[in-house]
């Protein structure tokens, strides 16, 4: 793919990542006293969840134009290789609670509670890619769906089993295996 196409394919994700930017603010702006999203909350950046590959390829392209080398390129790398090494150690429990006989649901519900620090966290608990952030992070307060599921923020105000405006986190996430 020559960079003419991935510039193409990289447009196309920002329109995608703009779309869910203001899907968030509408949900926001209907719902101000339930979304809990304040600068400097960090509960979504200890959240375990996959990258499609082109938010994985859109985070390496400005991880290397924010960071030249030295030593804020290091700390982030070694962060990543903290978060993978504790990521496998989970991924290796939850393969086990599964031959072990647990439900996909039990062991997701397990995940869900586990806690793993996003590597692009700084220490002053800031995202240090705040503005090129994958999706699941761009709305993590607000109410999602995944597989027909609702899922929302341990932090936010919505009550369960409330009607509100729900995120069919499935559409986009075809969107971003499509691209």
């Amino acid at each position: 793919m020559s960079d003419t196409e991935l510039d193409v394919v990289f447009r196309d994700y920002e329109t995608l990542t703009a779309r869910t930017d203001e899907l968030f603010e509408r949900v926001r702006a209907q719902f101000p006293a339930e979304v809990a999203c304040t600068a400097g909350c960090s509960d979504c950046c200890h959240a375990m969840f996959d990258l499609s590959l082109v938010e994985a390829m859109a985070l390496n392209r400005a991880f290397n134009a924010r960071f030249g080398f030295g030593a804020a390129r290091s700390a982030v790398l070694e962060a990543a290789g903290d978060a993978d090494r504790a990521a496998t150690r989970l991924k290796r429990h939850y393969f086990q609670r599964a031959k072990q006989g647990a439900t996909d649901e039990e062991i997701l519900h397990e995940a869900a509670r586990d806690r793993l620090r996003c590597p692009l966290l700084g220490p002053d608990d800031r995202c240090v890619l705040y503005e090129q952030r994958p999706v699941t992070c761009r709305l993590y307060g607000v109410p999602t769906a995944i597989h027909g599921k609702a899922h929302v923020c341990g932090k936010c105000g919505f009550a369960r089993g409330g009607a509100y405006p729900t995120v069919a986190l499935d559409r986009i996430q075809d969107k971003l295996a499509e691209l």
